[in-house]
């Protein structure tokens, strides 16, 4: 197994923005499934679950970089 490298600032930075950028558009999509085809839908739960995990990626991330601070 190849040794793992942290990413430098700039990266973590990216990163960063990136994942918040996603999860706003995955928030936006998930309120315009519920909108449109109501909470309980198949479509409305899967857009709020890749809400949840660009946010619990998000959270990992920030977790993660204070640790190793």
């Amino acid at each position: 197994m190849a040794d793992r490298y942290p990413l430098t600032v700039e990266q973590l930075r990216q990163t960063n923005q990136e994942i918040s950028a996603m999860s706003a558009q995955a928030e936006e999509i998930a309120q315009l499934m519920c909108a449109c085809y109501g909470e309980s839908d198949q479509r409305t739960i899967r857009a709020q679950e890749a809400f949840a995990a660009l946010h619990r990626l998000q959270t990992e991330m920030k977790r993660e970089h204070l640790k190793s601070a």
